[in-house]
């Protein structure tokens, strides 16, 4: 059974490669099998905004919008730019230094904090919401 591409995020279905379709190389995706138009519409962006960002002319944006192979890097930029929603430009190297040596030198902590960073994220973002919520009234 084929696998989805590293760093496909399997539970946005809209967004899963249809593999059987793919008639490219591995280490490139098929614009038409990733349904990279759609994803740039719901942002609400023309294809100057969408693909400036991650390198790419509108002309050459347009081609991946119909149908010409995309490399892998590039969809998985663009997954980690619109799809989750990584700000690049808050990344720092300090923060890849610290990461990587949580992962080889405290696995079990690093899990630990992920937990947390994501029961504080979900708290915040409920807070944020009743208070939006409470703004209207």
């Amino acid at each position: 059974m084929p696998t989805d591409p590293p760093g496909l995020n399997p539970t946005l279905d809209e967004t899963k490669p249809d593999m059987k379709r793919a008639t490219t190389l591995p280490h490139s995706v098929q614009a038409k099998t990733y349904p990279v138009k759609s994803i740039r519409i719901r942002s609400g962006m023309n294809q100057t905004e969408f693909w400036s960002p991650l390198g790419v002319t509108q002309s050459g944006g347009s081609r991946y919008e119909n149908g010409r192979p995309m490399p892998l890097a590039l969809w998985t930029l663009l997954e980690m730019t619109y799809i989750k929603r990584i700000d690049f430009g808050k990344i720092q190297q300090r923060d890849v230094l610290i990461v990587n040596y949580l992962k080889k030198a405290q696995p079990e902590l690093l899990k630990e904090l992920g937990r947390q960073a994501k029961s504080w994220t979900t708290q915040a973002n409920s807070d944020r919401q009743s208070t939006s919520r409470s703004s209207l009234y």
